[in-house]
């Protein structure tokens, strides 16, 4: 009976073995040295393929050389590509997901292509949003203008922080409690994090962001 079980557990191993050769060999693991694709995510699964649309599907008479050149395409309401039939399509801009240009990924959020400078199970970007406020608050408006019982408002562009979350495509407001939510899945830094005062949690939150993506690296196919 131990002969079997022994035979049992090399087999296992084995198998194991194997089965880790042959994602090292299909994928590569994501680093701070990593180059996305160039081109345009239309959607997630894309990006996480790592195969946008190359510039070569892209129908422009915009030269691939300029240094803005996605900026330029995807400044307007729509651009066509090319199939792989070779069938020209039309794409509306707001349905892009993102893009890569120079090894550096977009992501479009608030009607703006914003670089992703923190990339992981848990990426963090910076996006300005325009923010409403009650008028009440606004020192900058005349008192003359806000009538007592009248819910004027004023809005303003506000640069804030946002975190993207690779396994849902959520997009959240960087803060302690969204971050807390997305640390679920790993009980040892969600019950470190979550017994931080407030204080600490603020202080604290990119740390444990990089605690995160560094026990949870994303892994992408070779191409």
């Amino acid at each position: 009976m131990r002969k079997y079980l022994t035979i049992f557990f090399i087999i296992i191993l084995v198998n194991q073995g194997f089965a880790q050769n042959s994602l090292e060999d299909s994928t590569v693991q994501y680093t701070v040295d990593f180059k996305f694709s160039s081109g345009i995510y239309l959607d997630i699964e894309q990006l996480k393929a790592n195969s946008p649309i190359p510039v070569s599907r892209i129908v422009t008479t915009i030269s691939s050389d300029e240094p803005d050149f996605f900026e330029q395409i995807l400044q307007e309401p729509n651009f066509q590509i090319t199939d792989n039939l070779g069938s020209v399509i039309d794409i509306e801009t707001d349905k892009v997901w993102g893009y890569a240009s120079r090894g550096i990924l977009y992501i479009n959020y608030a009607d703006e292509f914003n670089r992703v400078p923190v990339f992981g199970r848990i990426s963090q970007f910076l996006a300005m949003i325009i923010v409403e406020y009650p008028a009440a608050y606004d020192p900058m408006l005349s008192s003359q203008y806000q009538v007592p019982g009248y819910p004027m408002t004023t809005t303003k562009k506000e640069l804030r922080q946002f975190l993207f979350d690779y396994n849902t495509g959520k997009i959240l407001d960087f803060t302690p409690g969204n971050l807390e939510k997305l640390l679920a899945d790993d009980s040892i830094l969600h019950s470190e994090f979550k017994k931080l005062s407030n204080r600490k949690k603020r202080k604290e939150q990119f740390l444990y962001l990089r605690k995160y993506n560094e026990a949870h690296p994303v892994f992408f196919p070779k191409n």
